[in-house]
């Protein structure tokens, strides 16, 4: 029970789900809400989007309420609701572009409740559920040659994600928006009079997007859209839709101005482990925490066992017999809990870790294993212990580190606390990166540990800290460490941060959403598993994709094995199908080895180093699909051209191209055996194609080639 007022009573329902911590998952209201009391209107509409109106009158008052989402990355404090005149509704009137967005009310800054007025929700994966609004096209459902254009939703914007330039390939890349189904064709129209047919790549929210990419020189390119149906054609240029090619003033420009992203030339051909260090290997008793627990005991949110980074020292032979060649740690600099995402010293690295002796060691040790480190950054919030915080606790106002927060009144108390922080919780303070000292002591801590010796960031809730902050993190991160990779945790729509002046990537959790979706007890559809990953691949840039960070569980999820129900046929497919997609895979530490795990704090167990309680099978599995990958540069580096989706028996087949390196892959999900046969395409076509898994070779005929799969298998073929 919470008592926020004399007069209203919350009942929440708790669940584990980040940094160890208890957050509200699911609120009700004791007194039950009258009809309307909350929802989500469309307003006025535009070719971007659509005004969102947010109410929320709620049967007593409130103190606050806000509303958060996908559209903000769940920032409670992004969009606060006022009742202005005082009538007890509390309202936000929000643009939204177009598309699906996922929302909840907040109250009092923690009790998170889903909208009840609104039918439409999905599972937060929480026990609890998020309300869904879709910003999507008004019109009418168009058709295809009726000779019908809705000249409204035709859109090219000025964002990445509508124009590209990929200096690695020489290429520029345009899309252009359409409502779903309208078109039969579309065309780029250069300044040249020469036309460029472009593909329809995916529909969603009633529209439907056409990309082309060409090469691009050191001209500027002017160009236009020209959109078909029928006998009616439409051109696009900057000042809108007409029948007439637009005058030269009148048409897009592309040049070296273009958005662009640029990231680290490693990535691409790095397989990522990812270690919570507390849990992983204890490799010195001697600087374990008070109290730590015998290896393998139950975890819970607050024990620790005595995990170090002398551990990972030792234990990295075993990682490089693995394939592994890039870690990604969480937090491990000094912080009195164990994931340490409550940050006592940016400067220094835990004591129970090691120190910064240890560091050293970890850092030259996998240096000489090939072996690059990623560090975990927490800069939206600092732990209560920080000694920025701890001064202004001590003085107050008076504090020179006073405005690094944002107190609303002092003096500091933190319980409930009077300042602003992480989801309510009164050790973790959120840190004011608008200000200036505080701003540049972070990017200074940033840069620090690139000097040492790391590759790259982690970034913690990036969502909650405003853009700004990250484009300079950014500039100073590459000029410490040109090549340095910077990951963002976001858990939606990540093309926010994919601009090109912020993140390489983000960590791809709609990719472990597709994966677990169809390979797991859900057995969605392969339409529905082609489509997610078509709509990733041509919403990020092309730049970003080799790039991404292709995880299936974390510290915050519950484990790959359990989300699969201990089905390890069906872990196995998804595995290959992991190393071999577009994008950096991820392993999280002891996935390999069939570790179960509910949600947090049960995903954070101690790795069974005790060789009888590991699946030995799965880790020489995943051992065998790593090398693959290392030894193809096509599977790392390549083009993704599907071949074959076959609903029917359960098939999927695609290519992975780099240069003259081409690799087929083919999945069968589902029980029994199945069929495949398949017409190859030219790089495939050889008299025979080696199986890079099982050896052996599979004979081909008039560029094609035909097998059979057994129940829950896949195959890696290669000329």
């Amino acid at each position: 029970m919470k008592i926020l007022t004399k007069r209203l009573r919350f009942e929440t329902k708790w669940a584990f789900l980040r940094h160890g911590l208890l957050v509200p998952a699911f609120l009700s209201l004791a007194v039950p809400p009258s009809p309307g009391w909350a929802k989500a209107e469309l307003g006025r509409a535009s070719a971007e989007g659509a005004e969102v109106m947010f109410s929320f009158s709620p049967p007593i008052a409130v103190a606050s309420a806000s509303v958060a989402g996908s559209f903000d990355g769940w920032n409670k404090d992004a969009h606060p609701l006022t009742d202005p005149d005082h009538d007890g509704v509390y309202t936000f009137k929000l643009p939204l572009p177009w598309g699906r967005h996922l929302y909840k009310f907040v109250v009092e800054g923690r009790e998170w409740k889903a909208d009840p007025e609104n039918p439409v929700r999905e599972p937060d994966g929480f026990d609890g559920f998020n309300s869904v609004v879709i910003v999507g096209n008004p019109g009418p459902k168009a058709s295809r040659r009726d000779g019908k254009i809705d000249a409204a939703a035709l859109l090219h914007g000025p964002g990445i994600g509508f124009r590209e330039r990929v200096p690695s390939e020489g290429l520029a890349i345009l899309r252009l928006r359409a409502a779903q189904d309208d078109l039969q064709a579309a065309r780029i129209v250069f300044d040249t009079f020469r036309t460029l047919e472009m593909e329809r790549v995916y529909d969603k929210d009633g529209f439907s997007i056409w990309e082309a990419a060409f090469p691009a020189g050191q001209r500027p390119i002017r160009y236009a859209f020209m959109a078909e149906d029928g006998r009616e054609a439409l051109y696009l240029g900057v000042s809108g839709a007409s029948r007439a090619m637009p005058p030269p003033q009148g048409l897009f420009a592309f040049d070296r101005s273009a958005p662009s992203l640029a990231v680290p030339s490693w990535v691409a051909d790095a397989v990522f482990y990812q270690i919570f260090p507390e849990r992983f290997a204890d490799g010195d008793p001697r600087n374990n925490p008070p109290g730590a627990q015998a290896w393998g005991a139950a975890p819970t949110i607050h024990n620790h066992f005595g995990g170090d980074l002398d551990g990972i020292v030792s234990k990295l032979p075993y990682l490089k017999d693995l394939g592994i060649n890039a870690i990604y740690l969480n937090p491990i600099f000094k912080a009195p809990s164990s994931h340490k995402y409550d940050t006592a010293d940016y400067m220094a690295v835990d004591p129970a870790f090691g120190g910064s002796a240890a560091f050293d060691r970890l850092v030259a040790a996998a240096r000489k294993h090939g072996i690059r480190l990623v560090l975990d950054g927490v800069f939206n919030h600092s732990g209560d212990r920080f000694w920025a915080f701890q001064d202004v606790m001590k003085n107050g106002a008076k504090s020179a580190y006073a405005s690094w927060y944002t107190v609303r009144s002092f003096p500091v108390v933190q319980d409930p606390p009077n300042y602003e922080c992480w989801w309510g919780f009164g050790h973790l303070p959120k840190l004011n990166t608008g200000h200036p000292a505080a701003r540049q002591y972070l990017l200074k801590v940033g840069a620090h540990w690139l000097g040492r010796g790391v590759s790259g960031w982690r970034l913690d809730v990036p969502n909650e800290v405003p853009h700004p902050f990250w484009k300079e993190f950014r500039k100073r991160a590459r000029k410490a460490a040109p090549q340095a990779y910077i990951v963002g945790e976001i858990w939606e729509d990540g093309l926010p941060w994919l601009g090109g002046d912020e993140f390489d990537a983000v960590m791809n959790y709609p990719f472990r959403k597709a994966v677990l979706d169809f390979f797991g007890p859900k057995a969605g559809s392969l339409q529905e598993f082609h489509q997610a990953l078509l709509e990733t691949r041509h919403r990020y840039p092309r730049s970003a994709l080799p790039a991404q960070f292709n995880l299936v569980g974390s510290h915050d999820t519950p484990r790959f094995a359990t989300a699969l129900e201990d089905h390890r046929a069906a872990q196995k497919l998804a595995v290959l199908f992991q190393m071999t997609y577009l994008g950096a895979p991820v392993v999280y530490y002891g996935d390999e080895v069939g570790l179960p795990g509910e949600k947090d704090p049960d995903c954070r167990r101690c790795f069974p180093w005790d060789p009888d309680a590991q699946d030995r099978n799965l880790r020489e599995h995943y051992r065998k699909l790593i090398r693959i990958r290392r030894s193809r540069p096509g599977l790392r580096r390549g083009s993704f051209e599907v071949l074959l989706a076959d609903e029917r028996k359960g098939v999927y087949a695609f290519m992975r191209r780099y240069k003259k390196d081409a690799s087929l892959v083919v999945l069968h999900r589902g029980d029994g055996e199945a069929e495949v046969s398949l017409d190859l395409p030219a790089p495939l076509r050889a008299p025979m194609l080696r199986d890079l898994y099982e050896g052996g070779v599979y004979l081909t005929a008039g560029g094609k080639i035909g097998f059979m799969l057994g129940p829950w298998q896949g195959a890696i073929l290669g000329p």
